[in-house]
């Protein structure tokens, strides 16, 4: 628990830390919003969701974005995606090597994809009418996603162009616990 609390103490103290490093064109603080979505509790596992928007001095508009913190209770480890939803049958690359950009846009996208299209086929047909309407089905909305622990299983969040930004995270993108074929040991 002890572990677990550092973490937040560390998400805490970034928070305000990026808080007073953006501020508007008047000088005035450029967070606009800044919160953590009530926090899931499983019994080994806990999850939350951290939403912002910001509106910084220098920057070519304004923005948001969600992330999620998901952590083992027994032994304070902060949970990664990777850990949790694997494609492919070798190993996982190292976190931020080509090897991992490669592997999250030619395996872990596309897989991402085929499962949500088995849950959610409606929600992941693609749009018939806009170039403008939001395309669940393309897979680089879903390389590098926010995500988050739920009872439901585990929740990942599109992350779109700026032109299409408020298609992100949709609430219905959630991929059952069985779906993910985790080790008893591993599963929330």
């Amino acid at each position: 628990m002890a572990a677990v609390n550092h973490a937040f103490a560390r998400s805490q103290w970034q928070n305000v830390a990026a808080w007073f490093a953006c501020t508007d064109m008047g000088g005035k603080p450029g967070i606009e919003v800044t919160q953590a979505d009530k926090p899931w509790l499983g019994v080994n596992h806990m999850s939350y969701v951290w939403t912002t928007s910001w509106s910084c001095a220098g920057a070519a508009h304004p923005d948001f974005g969600t992330q999620g913190y998901s952590y083992d209770m027994r032994t304070g480890h902060a949970l990664t995606l990777d850990e949790l939803l694997h494609f492919g049958s070798g190993p996982i690359p190292d976190e931020d090597s080509d090897a991992w950009y490669k592997y999250r846009g030619k395996s872990f996208a596309p897989g991402v994809v085929a499962l949500l299209k088995r849950y959610h086929p409606d929600e992941m047909a693609p749009p018939s009418t806009s170039d403008d309407d939001c395309n669940y089905a393309d897979p680089e909305v879903w390389q590098f996603p926010a995500w988050a622990l739920s009872d439901k299983g585990l929740w990942l969040g599109a992350y779109f162009a700026r032109a299409q930004r408020p298609c992100d995270s949709p609430d219905w993108a959630i991929i059952p616990w069985s779906a993910l074929d985790l080790p008893p040991g591993k599963q929330p």
